[in-house]
């Protein structure tokens, strides 16, 4: 199949839209398909990493919004930029929230099928396939309202597009005995807040001498010779640029990080995790996993305060980080991807909804 993903990153949306495309875009090269992106080069675009990785890149013109009354525009653009396919790709892939049925209707003239990943539910979708990902009630009555009626959605964790890698950790089954003799510590490609400073200070507080902490940097925190600097100061290991994350995370008896789709790695490793929410994006799906206590929530606005006691919390309670554990792990195995893949193959066969 010819396969093109239309999909940005920047240093106010992220990184996480193409790094779980890319998670998908590998797989799907791997089984012998050809695939390019279409992302607007924006800044923190992230084009760069998506070359590297051996995919053609259509740049787009740098815009930092597409406007509701240029949908016809990005669609030129796009359509412009179309490469190397004799006839229209097989599918376009859209992950972007600021595209919606109107994008969707307009760019179906050039491709067999449309499948768009979504986070949000909030806004009509025009596509054959629909992935959303995450963990909220009520998302197949939300999207019957938003999706046409030949639209097969793939609803909940079990199709998280997570890399390879996890699966493979994942089998080695390191257990947990809920005492906190390394904590992981990673906000994602940004950290808005500073939440990575804030919790390497609150944990040296506690003085203990046998811990190890691992602190990973993603490429866009703004402040990274600072979180390096104390990290040397107290001993912590400062990491930038990771390619051993699911190990890490293995290896990881208690995670300090954001709401993002590193949320997935870390429940498919079975990693308990104190959460904050960085992003609007990642709300719903934070408070849902707060109330269903799958995750330990901590407030930006009073981040030292509520990590600091949560902290305290955990480490007088093993019993809690052991079942956390267990209850996180089995909510994803790490075939999400096989599973979305075997949806698009099987739609741009039969054209027809089945059971994936």
């Amino acid at each position: 199949m010819n396969i093109i993903f239309r999909v940005d990153a920047s240093d106010s949306i992220g990184s996480g839209h193409v790094m779980r495309c890319l998670t998908l875009a590998e797989r799907l090269h791997s089984l012998g398909n050809t695939i390019a992106f279409l992302m607007r080069a924006l800044p923190g675009n992230m084009i760069d990493l998506v070359t590297k990785k051996g995919f053609e890149v259509l740049a787009l013109p740098n815009h930092n919004r597409i406007p509701d009354d240029e949908s016809m525009i990005d669609i030129a653009q796009c359509t412009g930029r179309f490469p190397w396919f004799a006839s229209a790709p097989d599918w376009i892939i859209v992950d972007h929230y600021q595209l919606d049925h109107r994008w969707h209707a307009d760019i179906r003239p050039f491709t067999h099928k449309l499948m768009v990943i979504d986070d949000l539910a909030n806004r009509p979708l025009d596509c054959d396939l629909l992935l959303n990902q995450n963990l909220i009630p009520n998302l197949e009555a939300l999207y019957r309202l938003l999706t046409p009626k030949i639209c097969h959605c793939l609803l909940g964790p079990k199709y998280t597009l997570l890399r390879p890698e996890f699966k493979l950790t994942r089998l080695k089954h390191h257990v947990r005995t809920g005492s906190i003799q390394h904590i992981f510590i990673f906000m994602g490609a940004t950290d808005p807040y500073n939440l990575t400073l804030e919790a390497i200070n609150c944990i040296a507080e506690f003085k203990l001498v046998s811990l190890r902490v691992d602190v990973v940097v993603g490429k866009m925190v703004s402040n990274k010779q600072e979180i390096e600097t104390r990290c040397n100061q107290l001993g912590f290991n400062y990491l930038t640029n990771v390619k051993n994350m699911a190990n890490l995370m293995s290896e990881s008896d208690l995670s300090i990080g954001s709401g993002g789709i590193t949320t997935w790695e870390r429940f498919c490793l079975g990693l308990p995790s104190i959460v904050s929410i960085i992003a609007d994006n990642q709300r719903e799906v934070v408070s849902h996993l707060t109330d269903m206590n799958l995750i330990f929530y901590c407030d930006v606005q009073t981040y030292k305060y509520s990590l600091s006691s949560t902290l305290e919390n955990l480490m007088r309670s093993p019993g809690l980080l052991i079942e956390n554990s267990h209850r996180v792990s089995q909510i994803i195995d790490g075939d999400g991807t096989h599973r979305v893949i075997a949806a698009m193959e099987a739609l741009s066969i039969h054209g027809e909804k089945n059971e994936f």
